[in-house]
């Protein structure tokens, strides 16, 4: 939908009232007449929610019953410190695999299976790969290869000349990457691919709805003949799956898998723009100055202010209640709604309402982080401007300590009798289990800006 210009201020706004107004003037003209207008106005911003949420994907399933009963893996020791190559200064786990590839019994001459008989096997060829075995939505769009390293080892007698290595991936979400490698010395010769620039496509895997099989095709040909070739499973998730460690890798969460959670915080999604004239309304309503300045007032009570006007409006104007996650189909991690899917259905679960804590605080000129520990996930925010990257549990708890952050359970909105006072209490006892700490300004810097 386009936008109009709105009647009152003049700006271009996707979502007018009867009088051509947009949300924000018409919840300005309803309290100067002295009317519940923000009744309206919130009906409108989920309506609008639901409506950006069907037309996004009319087959996600948002409140299916889960598979498992823990929104998070339990808690594992730390990991040791691992060096492997990255994309945007970040680092991620791969897999390692030795193949044992063969020439194809029959091959045509562009090296696919179903042609004249060829003997082009070349005995004595290694190839490893470093490689990571799921692809999602979210790993694309960060500009994580499906491949990071390919290896080739040649314990032939003689030199190899004139080989090709060739990645395709089924299904075809990544462009097939081909090198010509350089003459492989006899007895231990061998090339090292370095960084490998193959990234899925991330507009094909956005229409990824439930996890499926693919598969890794690693071949070496020389002129028109596939000479070795071999392939290893891979698993294509949901757009919106996020998966917290490695099957088999019970070592923790991996700090950066934790930091993807922040290209679903959408502070720019209009269902979360819309929500900015509710808490305004908030700060009117306890005679505090309605406007969302961030830190310019250089004073943490103030920022505290217009935290609670947010947490009040989730809980008492749109009355966002708890939920488990939608069905997933991964070992670890889960699905998460979207801001404008919890909006739209007035539900989700810890992490969904930490991520939408994260999008309306991130709009509104704040720090926001979303903190992870066993089985649960909650809130926190800088109360000051130009705090330092929160990199862990310690200097979480330190800066809860000296007032500089505000922790909170944001599940605690889902309440009747819910407060901020309340949130700050519960999420007090957190502070000894927590395993990770997504500060989503630093994750911006990494480049992990909102995928939706």
């Amino acid at each position: 939908m386009g936008k109009r210009v709105c009647t009152g201020c003049g700006r271009g706004a996707e979502v007018l009232d009867q009088d051509g107004r947009c949300a924000a003037c018409a919840a300005r003209k309803a309290t100067a007449a002295g009317l519940s207008g923000a009744d309206d106005i919130a009906g409108r911003i989920l309506d609008r929610a639901r409506a950006v949420s069907a037309s996004a994907s009319p087959a996600r399933r948002v409140d299916a019953p889960p598979s498992h009963p823990q929104a998070l893996p339990p808690r594992q020791p730390a990991p040791p410190p691992v060096h492997e190559p990255g994309t945007g200064g970040l680092t991620f786990r791969t897999r390692h695999a030795r193949l044992t590839g063969t020439a194809p019994a029959r091959a045509d001459a562009s090296g696919v299976s179903g042609g004249a008989p060829t003997r082009a096997a070349i005995e004595g060829l290694d190839v490893e790969v470093d490689y990571h075995d799921r692809l999602c939505y979210a790993l694309a769009h960060a500009g994580v290869p499906v491949v990071e390293r390919v290896r080739v080892t040649s314990r032939a007698g003689t030199p190899l000349r004139g080989l090709r290595l060739r990645l395709t991936v089924d299904p075809p979400c990544v462009a097939p990457w081909e090198r010509t490698l350089p003459e492989l010395p006899p007895a231990g010769g061998s090339w090292d691919s370095g960084a490998i620039p193959f990234v899925p496509l991330a507009e094909r895997l956005r229409e990824q709805h439930e996890r499926g099989p693919g598969q890794l095709r690693v071949e070496v040909l020389r002129g028109l003949a596939t000479c070795f070739v071999d392939t290893v499973p891979l698993h294509v998730l949901a757009y919106n799956e996020w998966f917290a460690r490695l099957p088999g890798q019970e070592d923790g969460l991996q700090h950066e898998l934790a930091l993807l959670l922040a290209l679903f915080v959408t502070p720019n999604a209009p269902a979360v723009e819309e929500l900015l004239p509710l808490v305004r309304d908030e700060l009117r309503g306890a005679d505090l100055s309605e406007a969302l300045e961030g830190y310019q007032a250089g004073d943490p009570e103030r920022v505290r202010d217009q935290v609670e006007a947010v947490f009040q409006v989730l809980r008492t104007r749109l009355d966002v209640g708890y939920a488990m996650p939608p069905a997933s189909f991964e070992p670890t991690g889960q699905k998460v709604r979207l801001p404008a899917e919890v909006l739209a259905r007035r539900h989700g679960t810890c992490l969904d309402l930490a991520v939408l804590f994260a999008s309306v605080l991130e709009q509104a000129g704040l720090r926001p982080f979303i903190v992870l520990m066993p089985g649960h996930a909650f809130s926190a925010v800088a109360l000051r401007e130009g705090e330092e990257a929160v990199a862990g549990p310690e200097e979480l708890a330190a800066g809860v300590a000296d007032g500089s952050l505000l922790a909170f359970n944001s599940t605690n909105a889902c309440h009747p009798e819910g407060s901020l006072d309340a949130a700050v209490a519960e999420a007090e006892p957190f502070m000894e289990q927590v395993e990770c700490v997504v500060d989503v300004a630093q994750a911006r810097g990494l480049g992990l800006t909102p995928a939706f």
